[in-house]
């Protein structure tokens, strides 16, 4: 019989008030995890469930330990848990199941980042809750996937791959959806057992739900850094920005030192990407863009979008099905249409209608890492190397990355340089290279591929600026490489140049996102506040200074 873990009582008071004052009432907004596993009962010592903001669950305590475990059918059942969203607006939940895996392994003291997982299984599911929905969400956790760490937006599949654990709720009809809909990495087949959901999401639905211990209720979940300013999504689904004030949507004549609203943005607000102007995905699934202009809607683009990529002066979205798009400058082929032609609306990518990942963008270049195999295609700027085709080259259509065909997991471009989280926890980079940003300890521009040196362990996520490249650790650390004038690096030592990877001041753990911008760097803390370092010049670490670099990570005002 399966073991119901816990129901949250929130659910009852719920539906008796509306019996009470309305005779009758929606249902509940509320999302159940269903854990089941393919590993035999009598092989687990222990599951532990952990759900907190997007970003932070490797830094919360687990909300259950379990300990139960019955046979039912092809996967055995651990047990469900209800989760009840709380306030009024859209925010993405994490969710994170470890399983402890042969005798004598202890699921909470050696099912630990800082233990590499070893003998643990790890399976993560990140969601938008539906409003008056009940949905069902089944958490997998696969004997395949012993052993092996996915960066905190992936999760295990039964052949031992790492995919988007990101739950497409636009691929939901009625009560259900099938196995290819779970993933925004839509397209893979081994994904298998995934969930039961409800409707499509929209504006409006309620934000927070019960993260346990630590969850952060008030500050920033994600943030995005771009050339002269810097915008955060804030927990109840809105934006700040703050630097130069002509990209803010803010006011165009001076600059904002501190975090403000950007005016006619709506709430509900899931991701982020920023170049010269900034663009974000609303609930639904639609883009909106400002910066020099007030925010609109992208045209074609109303629903269906799941991640979002900015370069300088151009932009692209991956959209349910992986299929890409952009639109923007085209000088360089940065759209991938097969053209140099600018577009002020999306186009697709050739040869990219399907089966994509994720995607990446440099200042006039872009990427997308392939579902099936982890291989990474770019496309656009090729002048410095930084397509990483063995060529020095532009090309207007997606080409390979060279020995990059497979385990990519994350990928951020620079100005003229490209680097790549690979799924053990490596960072390779490639491009142009004067001032060591390329972290390989030479100052030799690369057209393929190098491995940067010096990183304390695995990363999670990698960002790259104009001639530095910064990494955020599975550990919660921060080490950055390459050129260090104004402060990039945030290590506290006078300009110049590392190249190697070297330690971020103060921030040894306790990060769980990273942006790099032109000459600036921003970081979300496990604690919901933000921290930047670096140039200054247009307030664009929002410290409510300007015109002084800063070499170290100072707090966001909020």
């Amino acid at each position: 019989m399966r073991t119901s873990l816990a129901v949250s009582h929130r659910s009852l008071v719920f539906l008796l008030a509306c019996a009470l004052l309305m005779g009758a009432c929606l249902d509940p907004t509320q999302v159940t995890f269903d854990i089941k596993t393919d590993i035999p009962c009598e092989k687990l010592t222990g599951t532990t469930l952990t759900i907190g903001l997007e970003g932070q669950t490797e830094k919360l305590d687990p909300l259950r330990v379990i300990h139960e475990c019955s046979a039912d059918g092809m996967l055995s059942a651990i047990g469900t848990y209800t989760v009840v969203p709380k306030g009024t607006a859209s925010v993405i939940a994490s969710i994170k199941v470890v399983a402890a895996f042969g005798s004598g392994v202890d699921v909470q003291t050696d099912c630990t980042v800082e233990k590499g997982y070893d003998n643990c299984v790890v399976a993560r599911r990140r969601i938008s809750f539906v409003p008056h929905h009940k949905l069902t969400v089944s958490i997998d956790l696969f004997q395949g996937c012993v052993g092996i760490t996915c960066n905190e937006q992936s999760t295990c599949t039964r052949n031992g791959r790492c995919v988007n654990s990101r739950v497409d709720e636009t691929q939901c009809m009625a009560d259900s959806c099938d196995n290819n809909a779970a993933f925004a990495g839509y397209g893979n087949t081994d994904a298998g057992f995934i969930f039961d959901a409800g409707l499509r999401f929209e504006a409006g639905v309620d934000a927070g739900f019960d993260a346990g211990p630590g969850a952060p209720t008030s500050g920033f979940t994600e943030v995005a850094a771009s050339r002269a300013h810097s915008c955060a999504i804030t927990v109840d689904g809105g934006v700040r920005c703050w630097g130069i004030g002509n990209t803010l949507g803010i006011d165009a004549s001076v600059p904002s030192l501190l975090p403000g609203d950007v005016t006619g943005l709506e709430l509900g607000i899931i991701a982020l990407s920023s170049g010269t102007d900034t663009c974000a995905i609303v609930a639904g699934g639609a883009v909106t863009c400002w910066g020099r202009f007030a925010p609109r809607q992208v045209p074609g683009l109303s629903s269906g979008v799941i991640a979002l990529a900015s370069g300088d002066i151009h932009h692209c979205a991956l959209l349910t099905g992986g299929a890409v798009q952009c639109w923007g400058a085209n000088i360089w082929g940065q759209l991938g249409d097969g053209s140099n032609n600018t577009s002020s609306v999306p186009v697709n990518v050739v040869g990219l209608g399907s089966g994509v990942r994720a995607i990446g963008a440099g200042a006039s270049m872009s990427c997308a890492i392939m579902e099936s195999s982890g291989a990474l295609k770019c496309w656009g700027n090729g002048a410095s190397g930084q397509l990483g085709n063995n060529l020095l080259v532009d090309s207007p259509v997606p080409v390979e990355v060279f020995g990059l065909d497979a385990g990519v997991a994350a990928f951020a471009g620079g100005w003229y340089h490209s680097c790549a989280v690979m799924e053990a926890g490596g960072v390779k980079c490639w491009g142009s290279n004067p001032r060591g940003q390329v972290g390989d300890g030479t100052t030799t521009t690369t057209v393929v591929p190098v491995d940067v040196v010096g990183l304390h362990s695995p990363a999670v996520a990698v960002s790259a600026g104009l001639s530095f490249s910064c990494a955020l650790l599975r550990s919660g650390g921060v080490q950055c490489w390459g050129e260090n004038n104004g402060g990039a690096l945030g290590n506290g030592m006078a300009p110049g140049a590392s190249l190697t990877a070297g330690d971020v001041l103060g921030l040894s753990s306790g990060a769980t996102r990273l942006s790099g911008g032109l000459q600036h760097a921003c970081v979300i803390m496990a604690t919901g506040g933000v921290k930047c370092w670096g140039s200054n010049d247009f307030g664009e670490l929002g410290n409510n200074a300007t015109g002084t670099f800063i070499d170290h990570p100072v707090d966001v005002v909020q």
